[in-house]
């Protein structure tokens, strides 16, 4: 607790918590309404799959040039402006009225969510370099609450039968004050300048965290964009009920990283991810097994708790790596993360037209295994 305390009295540390506590808001939000994107474009699993593909490529697509963007500009600029874009480009997917319409929609809002996601790992490793303490997994949890809390409102309004572009609308104007509010303390931070590459693929050093952070964000990923859907289309879940299933996996995500800077203190960063990992392993398959919706609240809660400190932990140690700038280590780690996600939301739907959702969702169980396989392989 008192890692916590200690990052809410800060001012730097709190303001950049509250930035990825919008990340997570806005995506949360996004996750609930998937459902009604579906229906009212009268999409099937594997095309819904197919726009889904648009969030991860437009991350890509914008990760090479964040190095550049970042070390010219500073980390901390460059998080606040990505902000404001992320806020409005949450609006085309509520308006699109077609399949093209979506997936262009999608590659946009990718692009923002990417580039804000490598500007705001890069500020908060640098202000943990700065304060000489970890902070990172205290960051994600607030992105984990923010999606708590996205997922909650969503879930809410969308059995309220709210329309998505009031509902965004609303959502996106409190946002973009609070980031106004706190925009000033995080402008001036920037990391040292460095002659390393402004990009670059994992190493030696990095493609073990490569590996596993693929793992973590392809099952991240694939609950987010399937957790709803499987809630109402294979266990006939309320409206009221859909969104709770990413709710409480962000929750339990929250909680964890809370906690999580002093649980990687005490017990080391590779046990931690090793027994998340195989947490999340048993979680996903207990849901499937019990087959109610109940149990698969309690199943992606579960499953949450499992996945909360594998991404900070690869990501903090990314950003530590000799001789790499935090921004180009970070992408590079996150580009094969985002692979993942790239992966993920097609490969699900295409999975699912042939052998039903469930059989796609217990892939994600199956690289749980692997990345608590994989992380034995790294020194951390």
């Amino acid at each position: 607790m008192k890692y916590l305390i200690d990052f809410l009295k800060h001012p730097t540390s709190r303001s950049i918590g509250f930035i990825f506590g919008i990340s997570g808001f806005i995506f949360g939000t996004w996750v609930t309404r998937i459902p009604e994107i579906k229906h009212k474009l009268a999409l099937s699993d594997g095309e819904l799959g197919l726009a889904l593909f648009g969030i991860p490529l437009g991350a890509l697509i914008i990760m090479p040039v964040m190095g550049s963007l970042t070390g010219r500009f500073g980390a901390g600029r460059v998080t606040i402006i990505s902000t404001y874009l992320l806020c409005f480009f949450i609006f085309p997917p509520a308006l699109a009225t077609d399949f093209s319409w979506l997936v262009l929609a999608l590659i946009f809002f990718g692009l923002t969510l990417g580039g804000m996601d490598i500007a705001m790992n890069a500020t908060a490793a640098t202000v943990e370099h700065h304060l000489g303490r970890t902070i990172m997994s205290s960051c994600h949890g607030f992105w984990s609450l923010g999606g708590m809390l996205g997922a909650g409102t969503g879930s809410l309004a969308y059995g309220l039968k709210l329309p998505f572009l009031a509902h965004v609308g609303l959502l996106c104007g409190l946002l973009l004050l609070l980031s106004l509010r706190i925009s000033h303390i995080l402008k001036p931070i920037r990391f040292m300048p460095s002659d390393e590459p402004l990009f670059s693929l994992p190493g030696k050093a990095l493609f073990i965290l490569a590996l596993v952070g693929f793992c973590s964000f392809f099952g991240e990923g694939a609950i987010a964009d399937w957790s709803a859907i499987y809630m109402e289309d294979s266990l006939h879940a309320s409206g009221f009920l859909t969104g709770l299933a990413y709710a409480g996996f962000s929750f339990m995500m929250a909680l964890g990283r809370f906690f999580g800077d002093a649980i990687i203190d005490r017990i080391g960063a590779k046990r931690v991810v090793r027994m998340g990992a195989s947490l999340a392993t048993l979680s996903i398959g207990l849901l499937l097994l019990m087959g109610h919706p109940i149990a698969a609240i309690i199943g992606f809660a579960l499953a949450g708790l499992g996945f909360s400190l594998i991404v900070p932990v690869v990501f903090s140690a990314a950003a530590k790596v000799p001789g790499m700038r935090p921004a180009t280590s970070i992408a590079a780690v996150g580009s094969m993360g985002y692979f993942g996600l790239l992966l993920g939301p097609p490969f699900l739907g295409f999975v699912s037209d042939s052998w039903g959702l469930p059989s796609a969702i217990s892939l994600v169980a199956m690289l749980c295994a692997l990345a608590a396989i994989l992380i034995n392989f790294h020194r951390l």
